[in-house]
Order: structure tokens, then C-alpha cells, then sequence
């Protein structure tokens, strides 16, 4: 779906992500293994509930908002997290149609899932590992950059890093 029509429904709806959630998903290969892409990982994509909408970034269409049927089209979706934490429209309009960050930096041109997620949450970089199984060598001179992976986003929410109420989502998705 166009961006322009989410950024026009924001502005009619006054659209803000109170008490948000993020999906954390699972990816599979095609004989049903687990992809980690990072070493001992369980995640491999990352998105942030906004209104009815999941932000994301895709390597195909970069960052947007899609429907919850749509994500489930990148992967399983394992974990769903609250959070108690808002989002304004202009903060999430910011990103909206950025492309896809192939080269895995920590700028602000391009964003992969979890680096939005992250820069969105506020949450620093942290030193990044690739599973050399998975990574093309051409990736592995990243080993060690700023970045941010699904998994630790996860484990930042899992420890309260940011304040979530797990009885808020007890036996429910969305």
C-alpha cells in the first residue's frame, strides 16, 4: 500500500501509538531450520505496532507500514511485547519510504528492522555479530560495527530496559 495514503490517514486520524507493541518473528529455512543470523539468535525480523499498522523495514520496499496479515509473510510471529510508550505521528512520519539499509551502518539514510526499531526506542548500538553460516563473507567486515539485532532488541524489552506490562498481553494476539 502507498505511504502517501498512511501518511494521509495519520493526519486524519490523528494516529499515535500509545502502549505499542513489537512483533519479533521467526524466519525459516526451506527444510524448516531455523535461520540465525546472528550466532544463538531466535529472531530475524523485527516490527512496531502503530494504530492498526506495523512499521517495518523490508529489503524490498523499505520502511513502511503494513497490515498484520503482511507481516506474517516475513516470518513467524513468535513474541509479541508491549510496551508503555508512545510514538507521535511525526515521529513515525519521519521514516515512512526510507529505503532498506543493505550495508548494515548505523545511519540515518537507510534503516534494517531492528535499526528502527532501535533508533525509534532509543535503544544505543551495541558491537555486531554475524553468523558466518548464514552471512555471505562479503558482510563479515561488519563484525564488530555499531548495530542492533532483533534479539537484542528483544532482551532490552525482556529486562525492563523499557518498562513493558506483561499482564497486558497475557493469552491474547493481536
Amino acid at each position: 500500500m502507498n505511504q502517501w495514503i498512511f501518511l494521509i490517514y495519520f493526519s486524519l486520524v490523528g494516529v499515535a501509538a500509545a502502549n505499542s507493541q513489537v512483533a519479533f518473528l521467526e524466519i525459516y529455512d526451506s527444510h524448516g531450520k531455523l535461520v540465525q543470523y546472528e550466532p544463538g539468535s531466535r529472531f530475524g525480523h523485527v516490527a512496531l505496532k502503530v494504530g492498526n499498522f506495523w512499521l517495518q523495514s523490508s529489503p524490498y520496499e523499505g520502511v513502511q507500514l503494513i497490515t498484520w496479515e503482511q507481516l506474517q509473510k516475513f516470518g513467524v510471529v513468535a513474541e509479541v511485547l508491549p510496551l508503555q510508550k508512545e510514538f507521535s505521528q511525526s515521529e513515525i512520519a519521519l521514516y515512512l519510504g526510507l529505503p532498506f539499509d543493505h550495508h548494515y551502518s548505523w545511519s540515518d539514510q537507510a534503516f534494517y528492522c531492528s535499526e528502527l526499531l532501535a533508533k525509534l526506542l532509543k535503544i544505543k548500538p551495541e558491537p555486531m555479530q554475524f553468523n558466518h553460516q548464514v552471512w555471505p563473507e562479503s558482510f563479515w567486515h561488519l563484525e564488530g560495527q555499531p548495530g542492533m539485532s532483533p534479539d537484542k532488541i528483544y532482551w532490552k524489552i525482556k529486562g525492563t530496559v523499557i518498562k513493558v506490562d506483561e499482564r497486558a498481553f497475557e493469552n491474547s494476539r493481536p
